[in-house]
């Protein structure tokens, strides 16, 4: 992927049902840290044209990122709306990047963490590109940290 040569083998895939998995999955994680995982639970169907796999290993890792690296307490929401043709999935918690990781968080090794190695920013990013997408972030003391994945909906006749 790094190389840009790993071409993804697209497919219909439900965001509701990946978040589903990845709400179960992360279940565990976020009751040790007494962080409070929000999904949306009766969400639509809404499917992308991605690699399920990938996505499933995107947004599982951004989630589990946001659940250690926020305060004990915190709610962590997921949810996604379409926008001008790609699918938007955001996460929200209420902590705030520092300032000396904000302009290098997608580049590897980017962290705070003592002794943490921090590929997950960058791994996001990369499989994010990889399936025709990209993703962002906006962090501040009074909104907390929002990141937003973009990614190419399922478009009708597909």
């Amino acid at each position: 992927m790094e190389e840009g040569r790993y071409r993804p083998v697209l497919d219909r895939v439900d965001l509701a049902e990946v978040l589903r998995q990845i709400r179960e999955e992360a279940t565990r994680l976020a009751e040790i840290r007494d962080v409070r995982l929000a999904t949306p639970s009766a969400a639509q169907p809404a499917c992308i044209l991605s690699e399920k796999n990938l996505v499933q290993d995107l947004l599982g890792n951004l989630t589990t990122n946001a659940i250690e690296a926020y305060p004990v307490g915190a709610v962590v929401t997921l949810d996604y709306r379409q926008e001008g043709g790609r699918c938007v999935i955001e996460g929200h918690n209420p902590g705030v990047i520092p300032e000396q990781v904000r302009g290098r968080l997608f580049e590897p090794y980017a962290t705070t963490k003592e002794g943490g190695a921090e590929l997950g920013a960058y791994a996001a990013r990369l499989l994010a590109r990889t399936l025709g997408g990209d993703i962002d972030f906006t962090t501040s003391e009074a909104a907390g940290t929002r990141l937003r994945v973009r990614l190419p909906m399922e478009t009708p006749g597909d």
